[in-house]
């Protein structure tokens, strides 16, 4: 929820998840049909296992959205993530990271200087600790600079080990 001050108006961010264990033409065209329906803003895909360019030729309507999405082609299982973006939040990215084929970071920026990054992963087990140690970073980092944060993803891991 964003708040305008100067109108006194509350903007809402619709924003999902979702595990796909393999993207295909007839999932993506699925997904879609979804958003669409129930207004979703935001669309975070994990284990897409596709190229970006395979992403791309998919046959789906994309009218309206943006696709994101990351895979760094090596070793494809369980890698791959994705956001699909409504067009009109298209327009406040400012910054975007690509990690591993396992994370996507979008930040966006809003009037006032309220910031939203938006931080996806899927965490490959041989790389547990390297994965969630970064995005522990990008959490503080964000903190730091006062940044509304939206944090999402597959966290397998022992999470009292880390929650200092």
């Amino acid at each position: 929820m964003f708040n305008n001050e100067h109108i006194n108006q509350k903007y809402f961010t619709k924003i999902a998840v979702l595990n796909v264990c393999t993207l295909t033409e007839y999932k993506l065209n699925n997904i879609f049909d979804y958003i669409r329906k129930n207004g979703i803003d935001i669309m975070g895909i994990t284990e897409t296992q596709k190229a970006d360019k395979e992403i791309n030729f998919f046959n789906a309507d994309k009218a309206g959205y943006k696709i994101i999405s990351h895979n760094d082609n090596k070793n494809a299982i369980g890698k791959g993530v994705m956001l699909i973006i409504r067009n009109n939040l298209e327009k406040h990215i400012f910054n975007i990271k690509k990690i591993n084929g396992r994370i996507l970071i979008v930040d966006f920026s809003f009037k006032n200087n309220k910031k939203l990054p938006n931080h996806r992963t899927g965490v490959d087990m041989n790389k547990k600790i390297d994965m969630n140690t970064h995005v522990i970073k990008q959490i503080k980092n964000a903190k730091s600079h006062k940044m509304e944060i939206i944090c999402c993803g597959d966290f397998n891991l022992q999470y009292r080990r880390f929650k200092k």
